[in-house]
């Protein structure tokens, strides 16, 4: 065989081969998928008995005060300061409640709402 013939194969088959490199380089490709995140801020009303005014009970008059015997007295103020105690207490609860609220859902706050009353 002539040495040309050689190098017509050779040729021929480098052609070849670069046809099928482009083929295949033009080969359709799937799009590339993005995940996509949506962030969705719903806001809720805190329950009204959560966020009702907790009034304490008004003290006597320092001289009402002087004025009671000394158990009457001692009476009075354990009671007022008992009482401060309770409504100190209710209102950490409320806060509570109020914090535990943020991030839940709508029944969750329902429920929250049911159990308070």
């Amino acid at each position: 065989m002539n040495p040309f013939h050689y190098h017509v194969r050779f040729v021929l088959a480098l052609v070849f081969c670069l046809v099928l490199l482009v083929l295949q380089g033009c080969a359709t490709t799937q799009p590339e998928q993005k995940v996509v995140y949506k962030t969705k801020t719903v806001y809720l009303a805190i329950p009204a008995s959560f966020t009702e005014p907790i009034i304490p009970s008004k003290p006597r008059a320092p001289s009402e005060v002087k004025a009671l015997s000394l158990p009457e007295r001692e009476l009075y103020l354990s009671t007022l300061v008992k009482d401060s105690w309770r409504d100190l207490d209710t209102c950490n609860k409320n806060l509570i409640s109020i914090r535990k609220l943020q991030g839940t859902t709508k029944e969750a706050i329902d429920e929250a709402q049911s159990k308070s009353k």
